[in-house]
């Protein structure tokens, strides 16, 4: 294509007002619908535990519905049935009823959170110096 040519094109993309549609899905990764009991926690200096159910998740975010409004920017954690989700809220907006809609934006997420904590029990049983070292720090053993 001839300079020209691209430069006509350019004008023309910059010259057009394209309609924007509120309809248009902009997320980089498809959102699964969920309707799951969860635990929210806000990790802040005194940690707030409350019950929410989680609407939908994405391998970027997720949204929650809560009985309280969260702040912006506050990090907090999701559990769901053997999953932990770390992450940060990027939005809160009332959804009527005394119930909020929350949205997560994810940082972190663990799975099969007691196959983890198994695993590192067997590790601490199997080091005899860690074990050693737990019992120094005054740390209870999970069995105990």
């Amino acid at each position: 294509m001839s300079p020209e040519r691209v430069r006509g094109h350019q004008r023309l993309l910059k010259s057009a007002s394209w309609p924007i549609s509120q309809d248009v899905e902009r997320r980089s990764e498809p959102r699964f619908e969920s309707n799951q009991p969860a635990t929210a926690t806000v990790l802040t200096d005194v940690e707030v535990i409350f019950p929410a159910s989680l609407v939908n998740v994405s391998g970027r975010g997720m949204c929650i519905r809560t009985g309280s409004a969260l702040p912006l920017s506050a990090p907090v954690r999701i559990d769901v049935k053997d999953q932990l989700y770390l992450g940060e809220v990027c939005f809160c907006s009332a959804a009527g009823q005394g119930e909020y809609t929350i949205g997560i934006r994810l940082e972190h997420v663990l799975y099969d959170v007691s196959g983890l904590a198994q695993l590192a029990q067997h590790l601490i049983d199997d080091t005899p110096a860690l074990k050693s070292k737990l019992r120094s720090l005054e740390i209870p053993d999970a069995r105990e």
